[in-house]
């Protein structure tokens, strides 16, 4: 359903996040997990603050710092699973 997404693992390491509604079946050649997750909602004035370490070459302090809003909802399957 559209409160949900699929959390697709590769079997050469890569993730992917899937908008639901969707569906997929698992290749195991191809797959190595595919999890269903529950998406975050957001009311109109709420946001997510996302803090994420990256490469230290890119940035001095190897943290980015972005803001996900309302009206940006659909980036939001693209954060962690961990939030």
């Amino acid at each position: 359903n559209q409160d949900q997404y699929l959390v697709v693992s590769f079997a050469d390491g890569r993730k992917q996040h899937v908008r639901g509604p969707s569906s997929l079946f698992l290749d195991p050649v191809i797959h190595k997990t595919i999890h269903i997750k529950e998406a975050i909602s957001l009311n109109a004035f709420e946001a997510i603050v996302v803090y994420q370490e990256i490469d230290p070459k890119h940035r001095d302090n190897g943290i980015e710092v972005s803001a996900v809003d309302s009206t940006t909802i659909a980036t939001a399957i693209k954060l962690q699973e961990d939030l």
